[in-house]
């Protein structure tokens, strides 16, 4: 067992404690420091199996502090478990200490029955009466540790079902018995809890909780100075091995000469601490000191910087306005020999563009003339085809129409003279083959007509 360990358990031996402490984790004035009663820390038992030898196997398991409680007769059986670190399986060790004290009572129970020889049958075998029961059991963890207590409280947060659907799990969770572990979180819980205790365990845990802090730890001291002078020893041997409090210990060594001595030693750690705050209060005001002269100096350097800055900063606008007219008058000139020069090429330009286009526009009009000359041609010889065949269409018609007068008039008779008459004047307008066929005559004989 720790250091830490036995001066909890020392401090704990106190049943007003013990009871304070319980009733602070279950949340309610349940327990009476007068029903509480010592029981022995080590339990002895039989594991049921055997060693290589043959001879049987036994287990020896100890909580750190343990109490039944009753006036003639044990009426529930309560453990206290002291832990200065976080333990992620706290909740199984919790669960078999409960468990043993469990089988500790059969046992007891069992030794009892064979001196009286009163069981038979199936409790004879078992070794327990139908009518026996055992009383509970319920074990507390003290956690004084400096991080917050995170491991499971409860059985059922360990366990893991794989392969199960959710369904299955919820089955599952509702068939296995859930173990659940009261935790006293000393560091972490709140404030008015402890406040309200009534022990001087209150003063042992404010002492925990102020131990990370110097200066609440001194505050503290300094307003329960009277307090503390008078706490008993244990109380102190608890805060220095649980909480490492340097502070406290040197308070119990300098207070071997008695309670005088004590209260002297509670003054000089307050004094002490003033002075370390004067220190502390006048280094920090040098160091402002020297921060707001070094502070004085950047910025006396920056301002200077700022100066030259922008004396160069106005060097170089003034440079860049005078660079600025340089470059506008020269690209002022360079501008109006530009225009220049672009007048000239443009006029030059200009001059080539009539020359050429009137080149072009000329071999244009002659390639026009030269077409219109063809079109015209074509168009002509289309007039004079058209002409031509539209006078072979009317002087067919006319001498059509002249021929049916011509029949009419008696040419059906055959008169030749009247054919040749008639051919006689077709001769200048129409062909010698039209002729003949129109008149009847033989191309022979319209040509002798000539």
């Amino acid at each position: 067992m720790g250091e830490k360990d036995i001066a909890f358990n020392k401090c704990m031996s106190n049943n007003e404690r013990y009871a304070e402490c319980f009733n602070l984790a279950i949340g309610r004035e349940l327990l009476l420091p007068e029903k509480l009663n010592r029981m022995e820390r080590v339990i002895l038992g039989e594991t049921g199996g055997k060693n290589l030898s043959g001879s049987k196997k036994f287990y020896k398991k100890e909580n750190d502090s343990i109490r039944w409680y009753g006036d003639q007769m044990v009426c529930a059986i309560l453990g206290m478990e002291g832990e200065a670190n976080l333990n992620y399986a706290m909740v199984v060790r919790n669960f078999i200490y409960t468990a043993y004290r469990y089988n500790e009572q059969l046992i007891q129970l069992r030794k009892q029955h064979r001196r009286k020889k009163d069981l038979r049958g199936a409790e004879y075998l078992a070794g327990f009466a139908e009518t026996d029961r055992l009383v509970p059991v319920l074990i507390v963890c003290v956690y004084y540790g400096k991080e917050p207590w995170t491991a499971p409280t409860h059985l059922h947060e360990l366990l893991e079902f794989k392969d199960f659907t959710k369904e299955e799990e919820l089955l599952l969770r509702n068939l296995i018995s859930d173990y659940r572990m009261l935790v006293l979180d000393v560091r972490h819980m709140p404030i008015e809890w402890i406040d309200g205790m009534q022990t001087d365990l209150k003063h042992l845990f404010q002492l925990i909780r102020y131990s990370e802090n110097s200066e609440e730890l001194v505050e503290y001291i300094r307003n329960n100075r009277e307090t503390l002078n008078n706490l008993d020893e244990d109380i102190f041997d608890a805060a220095v091995a649980i909480a490492e409090m340097k502070q406290i210990e040197e308070i119990i060594d300098k207070a071997e000469g008695g309670r005088t001595e004590m209260c002297k030693a509670l003054d000089d750690i307050i004094s002490e601490a003033e002075e370390r705050g004067r220190q502390e209060m006048s280094k920090a005001l040098d160091d402002i000191i020297s921060e707001a002269e070094e502070r004085g100096r950047q910025e006396m350097s920056k301002a200077l910087d700022d100066i030259i800055s922008e004396a160069e900063e106005r060097g170089r606008q003034e440079a860049c306005k005078e660079l600025d007219g340089i470059i506008s008058e020269a690209e002022e000139r360079g501008r109006q020999e530009a225009s220049k020069e672009l007048d000239n090429i443009i006029s030059e330009a200009e001059e080539r563009g009539r020359q050429e286009a009137c080149k072009e526009l000329d071999g244009i009009i002659s390639e026009a003339e030269e077409r219109g000359r063809q079109e015209m041609s074509k168009a002509l010889d289309d007039i004079i085809s058209e002409a031509e065949e539209r006078g072979r269409q009317e002087a067919c018609k006319k001498l059509d129409d002249r021929i049916s007068e011509a029949e009419e008039r008696g040419i059906e008779e055959g008169s030749r003279l009247k054919a040749m008459e008639v051919a006689r004047q077709l001769l200048g307008i129409l062909e010698i083959e039209v002729i003949a066929e129109k008149t009847g005559l033989s191309p022979e004989t319209v040509e002798s007509l000539r």
